[in-house]
């Protein structure tokens, strides 16, 4: 059957007609051309089983010829003559099946590993080394479905890094930040909400990284003996060696500047002579003697963390670890409560003096660009402190940290209040790597051994020197 509207009549209509005026076939009943805002369309009107008008749209004029839309129209009539599914339910469930599709494609892309890594990079925005282990280990896998990864994955991936020579620490390291992912994805990473899981079930639930042979056994207690030691509280001659290192540096320094303030260019510059801290490294050294703190905690410090009590002038701070900022509504808080008489006031307060009694802001401010410093700039001031004072090359600044934590322990400080002092979430950490039994039993078999050759029985080495 053909239509009524010719090609001709088409032209017309489209170049006259006004919004909303129609141009009706007059053989095939519902079919018609409708004028809209600057285009024409294609139409069929008719009645579906529940009486209920409807409009379908059949496409665009001219893309659509006349008889080409009057086709699809007669098969639209014909079908629903026939009883076959109306027009509009059978467009709508073409749709929705696309829709399904898509939706179906969209959660296949979420689930790649690096789709979601994109995700999980705004989650943990302030966890960087986290985030970097799994985009320095695992990016080979971005663009696998999550779901896929299998333990074998990781077996071939072991064994690689292994034989490149990389610790089993951190390829440890490494696994337990992608694992921790892959439990958020799947909604029961602890610690941090995903109310919106991508996973059923973590892939890699189950698994753990190979068992180490004998010699890397050997080789891991050794290295856990080193570790051991660094953990160690630090000598007294270590001490001296460190204060004298700084003072040396200061020194330094403070020549320098004078040599710089003979040339008329540099007549701006102000002397150190008279300051007490000619750098930042020494204040921000001064903290992590007496507080223990990770260097990117202090880069991280604002003179806000640093509270007064004008009532009875005691001093505190207070601040949120960044490896803990993630942890939604209950971040750990750490509290120096510093009294009135702490070293670190004099040190803190004199710092400020010196920066012109700011009020607001980050206590070590980047010399060169707005925000925080370089989180690695600290080491080569402490390296060139090493080298002024004989500070043995291996120790870290790190060591600052332990050597804190190991003072506190010799103290016989609990676990617990060592705890808050350096804001890990458990004591497991500290009774583990600080709590050494073996010193409190050296002790007590020293005391013992005096007990039992007390002034009333003759010594051994007595007796064999015949004295």
């Amino acid at each position: 059957m053909k239509t009524s509207i010719s090609t001709t009549a088409a032209n017309q209509f489209a170049k006259i007609a006004q919004p909303r005026q129609q141009l009706t076939c007059k053989t095939i009943k519902g079919f018609h051309l409708l004028r809209l805002q600057g285009v024409s369309s294609w139409r069929y009107r008719y009645t579906d089983a529940t009486g209920k008008r409807r409009t379908l749209t059949i496409g665009e004029y001219p893309a659509l010829k006349p008889q080409e839309a009057a086709e699809i129209a007669l098969e639209w009539r014909v079908g629903i003559t026939k009883g076959e599914a109306d027009p509009m339910a059978k467009r709508q469930a073409i749709a929705a099946q696309k829709r399904a599709q898509d939706q179906q494609q969209a959660q296949r892309e979420n689930l790649k590993l690096g789709r979601f890594f994109d995700h999980y990079r705004k989650v943990l925005k302030d966890s960087p080394d986290v985030l970097g282990k799994v985009s320095l280990a695992f990016s080979f896998l971005f663009d696998r479905d999550m779901d896929m990864i299998t333990p074998h994955d990781i077996d071939k991936w072991y064994q690689e890094k292994r034989e490149a020579g990389l610790k089993r620490s951190t390829l440890v390291g490494y696994f337990g930040a992608l694992k921790a992912m892959l439990n958020y994805a799947a909604g029961t990473k602890k610690g941090q909400s995903n109310h919106d899981p991508v996973l059923s079930t973590n892939p890699l639930a189950g698994y753990t990284l190979p068992q180490l042979t004998k010699e890397e056994r050997k080789a891991l207690r050794q290295e856990d003996n080193k570790m051991m030691a660094m953990r160690d509280i630090f000598s007294p001659e270590v001490k001296r060696a460190i204060l004298k290192g700084l003072d040396l540096y200061a020194e330094e320094l403070r020549a320098k500047r004078r040599r710089s303030l003979r040339l008329e260019k540099n007549q701006h510059l102000a002397s150190l002579d008279k300051v007490a801290f000619p750098h930042w490294f020494m204040p921000f050294t001064q903290i992590a003697m007496m507080t223990g703190m990770r260097p990117g905690d202090i880069y991280a410090l604002s003179w806000e963390n640093l509270d007064h009590n004008p009532f009875n002038g005691k001093y505190t701070l207070i601040y949120t670890p960044k490896k803990t900022e993630h942890k939604g509504d209950d971040p750990i808080k750490v509290v120096f409560n510093l009294g009135t008489q702490h070293p670190l006031i004099e040190t803190l307060t004199t710092w400020r003096k010196q920066q012109g009694n700011p009020k607001t802001g980050l206590i070590f401010p980047s010399e060169r660009v707005n925000g925080e410093m370089d989180r690695k700039a600290h080491l080569k001031h402490w390296k060139h402190v090493k080298a002024l004072g004989g500070v043995p090359d291996g120790l870290q600044f790190y060591s600052f940290r332990h050597n804190f934590i190991s003072d506190l322990v010799r103290k016989g400080k609990s676990p617990e209040l060592i705890r808050k002092l350096v804001g890990h979430a458990d004591t497991s950490m500290i009774t583990k790597n600080y709590m050494r039994t073996e010193d409190h039993d050296m002790e007590a078999l020293t005391a013992m051994a005096a007990d039992s050759w007390n002034s009333e029985h003759t010594s051994p080495a007595k007796a064999v020197g015949g004295e």
